[in-house]
């Protein structure tokens, strides 16, 4: 592991703890139901944390801040901490850790396995044959550009962890949700078995699966109707 991603991992470690204790507060302030839907979660927490790291010691040191996109816009993370040569966007998933929860966007692997963020920005990838393209063109085992996830359970408030796109152990290929399904419970630590090389062509087979699991329907409608 090299400094900047190990001072990646620290950065998450701390938004993991800050996570537990506001998770924390939120209950002792509330009467109504503690499980909130997912979107009124990721308000509350983003909203939580611009707070914590506008104010935190370390991430004044570190010159470190947090970006939240316009939530009438559809981004494909739910905040960011950047700083000078460093970007790291978080997906936070409320969810329960034993079922399929959608990955929610192609733009995570696409960083993740690249580290061109000036397409994403320019929206020069949004269909599905210049995205597939390009992330054959700019493929790079060298980047360390990664896209993380913020896992927190609707059932346990202190159940908070995080992975990345590089550390996912196990998908589960999806034709009705591309690019991939994660179940948070089967990749709850990180997992540094496979090279760059194979875990860039593990996440590359899979969404070949889902893709090919959404084209499946098409198919057999062609086998049956000539029109």
């Amino acid at each position: 592991m090299n400094k900047k991603q190990d001072f990646k991992h620290i950065i998450m470690n701390k938004i993991v703890e800050f996570t537990v204790k506001a998770n924390a507060e939120k209950l002792e302030n509330s009467n109504e139901n503690h499980r909130l839907n997912s979107t009124l979660y990721e308000q509350f927490l983003t909203s939580k944390l611009s707070d914590f790291i506008n104010e935190d010691k370390f991430f004044k040191k570190n010159k470190l801040s947090i970006e939240v996109p316009n939530t009438n816009k559809n981004c494909w993370y739910d905040f960011a901490i950047v700083s000078k040569g460093i970007f790291i966007p978080v997906n936070i998933k409320y969810c329960l850790g034993n079922e399929k929860t959608n990955v929610g966007t192609k733009m995570g692997i696409y960083y993740s396995l690249t580290g061109d963020l000036k397409s994403i920005k320019q929206n020069l990838i949004n269909n599905w044959s210049i995205y597939l393209k390009s992330l054959k063109q700019n493929l790079s085992y060298e980047n360390k550009s990664d896209y993380f996830f913020l896992f927190c359970s609707k059932v346990n408030s202190k159940d908070v962890f995080w992975t990345s796109m590089r550390k996912l152990h196990h998908l589960v290929p999806s034709g009705d949700n591309p690019p991939f399904q994660i179940i948070p419970e089967k990749n709850r630590f990180l997992f540094n078995k496979r090279s760059t090389e194979e875990q860039f062509n593990f996440i590359i087979k899979t969404l070949k699966k889902s893709l090919e699991l959404r084209n499946k329907p098409f198919l057999e409608f062609k086998k049956q109707f000539e029109c």
